[in-house]
């Protein structure tokens, strides 16, 4: 079964937050991010496991209007990317000789 991994926690996460179900359709026809590719990219909080994320969407009443799915993204996930670390390979050149000769 495919899983997602985050920089900060280090350890598998289920796909069902990001990739499909109930959580990614209410946050893509609530409009939350101006790119729909955003969420996918929004790691959960450090403070806030899995479990609590799938709690805290349960608790919510439903039908869910858009703002109540806003506040739920905004207090349970981190923004876009925000997982990542800023890496530079040892080998970088930013100026191939290959790339300066085309």
């Amino acid at each position: 079964e495919p899983t997602s991994m985050t920089a900060s926690r280090k350890e598998p996460l289920p796909p069902d937050l990001w990739c499909a179900g109930p959580i990614l359709e209410a946050v893509q026809r609530a409009r939350v991010f101006a790119d729909s590719k955003d969420f996918v990219d929004s790691p959960l909080r450090p403070e806030i496991s899995h479990e609590e994320a799938l709690r805290r969407w349960a608790l919510l009443p439903h039908p869910i209007d858009d703002a109540a799915v806003r506040a739920f993204v905004l207090s349970t996930f981190s923004p876009p990317g925000s997982d990542l670390e800023h890496w530079t390979p040892p080998d970088f050149t930013p100026t191939p000789p290959l790339l300066l000769s085309l």
